[in-house]
């Protein structure tokens, strides 16, 4: 029977061997998570907030409408803003004429027909202001303009709503009534604020009178343009005309979006919603 030793030396190199295997595969594993699974945990985190920040935008519109609609003369909020910032960015500039074009780019201009004056102020030059969301890792923005909550991607050319305004259009014939809301966003200083975290967004409500328009025309027709002009680099024109081709009016668009319908009666309510505090 013949035995065989095996050398001091070699007793040892299986095992070697295999810690080396077994760590090289592990080193391999960590290495192809940081390469692929980490940057998709990341981008399903932020399309996470991005989903969140839909949410809790809707949601600051329907407090908003509160306000607005039900009489509430103060409401607020508490949410959690993942991810990004949510500014508020005052009307620029913050006219209290709105017959006023002069300073600014409006985003919105209101021409109409009026029946007591219609050389003095049969245009209206509307500055909104907006709640704005921007995130930190994606090139999304969520944005609420004049009631309505647009949201856009960069690097895609286009935008999209995601919840309309309260506006009104009565399409009978021979009553034909248009009303319009308008919703001015500011704050108590008209100053940019800005919150991440959580945050207690604080509202209160005053009308602007002199933006209100109501006009009878009784039996007679009038045509009302509305013209939307992207005033700052968050253009929203795709949002706007999809809005307007949903309503049983003319809509062209092009460097603006024109909103035209003949009407007889034509009402505007108009808002200042003041944010106290985020």
């Amino acid at each position: 029977m013949v035995r065989k030793y095996l050398n001091w030396d070699d007793q040892a190199v299986s095992e070697s061997i295999g810690f080396i295997l077994i760590l090289a595969i592990m080193i391999s594993g960590i290495s192809l998570v940081s390469l692929y699974g980490y940057p998709i945990l990341l981008e399903q985190q932020a399309n996470a907030n991005i989903k969140n920040m839909e949410r809790n935008m809707i949601v600051l519109q329907t407090d908003i409408n509160s306000l607005i609609f039900k009489s509430i003369p103060y409401k607020e909020t508490t949410m959690q803003i993942s991810g990004g910032t949510l500014s508020v960015i005052p009307p620029n500039p913050y006219s209290t004429d709105p017959r006023v074009s002069t300073l600014a780019t409006p985003n919105f201009t209101v021409t109409y027909y009026n029946s007591s004056a219609p050389s003095l102020s049969s245009a209206i030059y509307f500055y909104p202001g907006e709640l704005r969301y921007e995130p930190d890792s994606q090139d999304a923005v969520i944005e609420y303009e004049n009631g309505n909550v647009h949201k856009r991607y960069w690097n895609i050319d286009g935008s999209t709503t995601l919840s309309n305004p309260r506006w009104f259009i009565d399409d009978n014939a021979g009553s034909k009534t248009f009303v319009v809301t308008l919703v001015q966003i500011t704050t108590g200083d008209n100053q940019k604020i800005s919150r991440n975290g959580i945050s207690t967004i604080q509202m209160k409500v005053e009308p602007l009178p002199l933006y209100s328009v109501d006009q009878n025309y009784g039996g007679t027709t009038q045509t009302v343009t509305i013209v939307y002009t992207p005033a700052t680099e968050y253009d929203y024109r795709t949002a706007w005309k999809n809005y307007f081709s949903g309503l049983p009016v003319t809509v062209t668009s092009g460097t603006t979006v024109k909103l035209s319908v003949d009407v007889n009666r034509f009402v505007i309510k108009s808002y200042k919603i003041t944010i106290l505090g985020l």
